[in-house]
């Protein structure tokens, strides 16, 4: 089942910001370079400079994968995943004072 937006009340960011985020990064290959960098930054912060954590998110924040499924692809618990996704969101609006561009 694909992925859809659901707003998460303990990532401490409204629900429009969260929904701007989310749908950003869901049209990840419609976006310019500079926001490309931005979200692989971002998913590298929020995985603490592991790379496979980062692919990970990366694939579950762009692609309409399901959460379970890219779990069990990168061999993540769902928490560790949940984890890495509401931090990613805490980053992305600290980068730049909140611009989503």
């Amino acid at each position: 089942m694909a992925s859809r937006f659901k707003y998460l009340p303990s990532v401490g960011i409204s629900y429009a910001d969260q929904g701007r985020i989310f749908f950003v990064c869901r049209t990840y290959g419609d976006q310019p370079e500079t926001v490309k960098e931005r979200i692989d930054l971002v998913c590298l912060a929020a995985a603490g400079g592991d790379t496979a954590y980062a692919k990970a998110l990366k694939e579950y924040m762009t692609t309409d994968r399901d959460f379970n499924s890219v779990c069990m692809e990168f061999f993540l618990s769902t928490s560790t995943l949940d984890r890495l996704r509401r931090r990613f969101y805490q980053l992305y609006m600290k980068r730049e004072g909140g611009d989503l561009r």
